[in-house]
């Protein structure tokens, strides 16, 4: 089962007919199983969560669905747009929690109040521990080949040449939880730039450094694509 929660509402969900008359714990995982998260939602009917909505909850077929999206105004004018998206199979979580049931006749109620706040509170103490945005900004490199070790290679090069100009701040390269898509592997490169650091200035490092690695011959086969805030 599949659903889609909006906070402004008060959900209530019909999980189906068991025979049970107590609840002592219940576990549901947050976000969308890899298995579904980089499937085209036009695949799916209107009504069905995985679907199209407004706003979006897709953020293309590479990085999936968003899991959650908090966003509102920010700043002393309260005009600032702020947005935080969790996404990435790596946050796909499962959460078990004792909870107790309110049996009525025949219908057992299991009610759960989401602390919101608490979890933009924690969300921002993470982002700041780890570097994250709005803490920093976020350059991803993914690399794609048909041939898995070439792909290494190459991917191996490209993070060497990165480190030696943006040494601890280059993450990788490593393969995605589905590491291949449409018969090319996948392989990923992350930099966080600091927010003092000239964001053009590392853009321009970048492609210095690509034109080099696609001077290379035999890495000339291999893709390329630079996000810069991929997610937020």
């Amino acid at each position: 089962m599949i659903l889609l929660i909006n906070s402004n509402n008060l959900a209530e969900l019909n999980l189906g007919s068991f025979d049970i008359t107590s609840v002592e714990n219940i576990s549901f995982s947050v976000g969308v199983h890899p298995d579904r998260n980089h499937l085209d939602p036009s695949s799916y009917s209107s009504t069905h969560p995985l679907a199209p909505q407004n706003p979006s909850m897709h953020w293309g077929w590479t990085a999936g669905y968003r899991f959650i999206a908090l966003e509102g105004k920010a700043g002393a004018n309260v005009n600032t747009t702020y947005e935080i998206h969790a996404l990435g199979d790596q946050n796909y979580k499962t959460v078990s929690m004792p909870i107790e049931g309110n049996l009525d006749g025949t219908s057992l109620t299991i009610s759960i109040d989401a602390d919101y706040l608490g979890m933009f509170n924690e969300q921002l103490k993470e982002r700041h521990l780890f570097d994250y945005p709005p803490y920093s900004r976020i350059i991803k490199i993914i690399l794609k080949h048909k041939n898995k070790e070439m792909l290494k290679n190459g991917s191996l090069w490209f993070f060497k040449s990165l480190k030696t100009r943006f040494e601890d701040k280059v993450f990788g390269p490593e393969f995605p939880l589905i590491p291949r898509i449409q018969n090319r592997y996948i392989n990923v490169i992350q930099i966080k730039i600091p927010l003092d650091k000239n964001l053009a200035k590392s853009k321009k490092i970048i492609l210095k450094i690509r034109s080099s690695f696609e001077s290379i011959s035999k890495f000339r086969s291999i893709q390329i694509s630079i996000d810069v805030d991929p997610y937020n």
